[in-house]
């Protein structure tokens, strides 16, 4: 597993895992792309040291590296997981990932949503794949309501509307006015919902990503 560094949340199921980590960080300069270069030299380093048999990526930053490092003809398969359909919606970004990919790049998708787009944009079918992501869920706790009351100060009938998940700021290199969650929209929501119902009560549980 090669990581940007050897810290973070993570990091104790990483070495719990048994996996050999390696400290290589592989994210696209979006912001300082002299340093493209390096980063590509480094990405085949790696490759080259390892020698994989399969190469797997999960971010659009870090396959676009890959693809550039290693070119279109490289001999070890190379799989994309894909998280989400952002850069797909856009003409730019799409057409960018889809002209580095060569014969041995895969594609999987973690919805359908994501496999259409590939599909649609002439990707064989044969090379595109689903998986959801899965967790397991704790059993029903009838309680959970009147605990999140306690936690919140809240009287019996409250009702939460809410979020959890991550808080970006706006892509502004993809035309975004607000962040990918929409956080700005749900709370202009919620101020409407709350003034016409004071039983209701907005909840936004999560944190920034990367620090936005």
């Amino acid at each position: 597993m090669a990581l940007p560094q050897l810290t973070g949340q993570a990091m104790g199921y990483w070495l719990k895992s048994g996996a050999i980590l390696h400290e290589c960080d592989l994210n696209a300069p979006v912001r300082h792309p002299q340093r493209l270069p390096e980063i590509t030299k480094r990405a085949r380093q790696l490759v080259h040291d390892l020698s994989p048999d399969l190469i797997h990526s999960h971010f659009v930053g870090t396959t676009l590296v890959l693809r550039l490092a290693l070119g279109k003809s490289h001999h070890v398969p190379r799989i994309f997981q894909v998280p989400g359909p952002l850069h797909l919606e856009h003409m730019f970004y799409r057409r960018l990932e889809l002209s580095l990919a060569g014969k041995n790049d895969y594609w999987v998708g973690s919805s359908r949503c994501i496999v259409s787009h590939y599909v649609h944009a002439a990707v064989s079918p044969e090379r595109v794949f689903l998986s959801y992501y899965g967790d397991q869920l704790p059993a029903t706790n009838t309680r959970a309501g009147d605990i999140l009351r306690r936690k919140a100060g809240a009287v019996a009938g409250t009702i939460f509307v809410g979020t959890i998940s991550w808080m970006y700021p706006p892509k502004l290199y993809l035309g975004q006015r607000i962040g990918l969650k929409a956080h700005e929209d749900l709370i202009e929501a919620l101020g409407i919902v709350c003034r016409k119902d004071s039983r209701v009560r907005g909840i936004i549980a999560g944190a920034p990503w990367g620090g936005a």
